[in-house]
């Protein structure tokens, strides 16, 4: 189970992801792509998520749950979009609280890259130290 149990993919009965690295991201990618304008929909986020090395395509409702918890903890808004051709859709944008929510992710992913180099570094010596154990 994830860190924060109101986000937590087990809310809702489903497995929970949240507590793998790539599950882990997206929340922070769905802000990410929010704020830079790669889209503004639900159905517009989802393969720009894809091109980040997510794929929330598996549980289509998921993507919407997350946003949903996003708008909750105050870190998007929504407002629906009746301006368009077609039925009403949610447009989101980035809160004041989601962009700081950005700025710390961006410096823990810094702090977690220097520790995954240290790790792949160690890991790569050890192996090349004993070369008959590799696998």
């Amino acid at each position: 189970m994830c860190s924060e149990a109101t986000t937590c993919c087990r809310d809702s009965g489903r497995p929970c992801d949240c507590a793998t690295i790539l599950g882990g991201l997206l929340r922070p990618c769905l802000l990410l792509l929010i704020a830079e304008g790669k889209g503004k929909h639900g159905y517009e986020l989802s393969p720009a998520l894809r091109e980040l090395g997510l794929d929330v395509s598996a549980d289509g409702g998921r993507l919407y749950r997350v946003l949903r918890h996003l708008e909750k903890q105050g870190l998007v808004e929504s407002e629906w979009d009746t301006q368009a051709t077609g039925p009403a859709r949610r447009v989101y944008s980035v809160t004041a609280s989601g962009k700081h929510f950005l700025t710390e992710t961006a410096a823990s992913l810094d702090a977690a890259v220097a520790a995954l180099d240290n790790l792949a570094g160690r890991l790569k010596q050890l192996r090349d130290a004993d070369p008959d154990k590799q696998q």
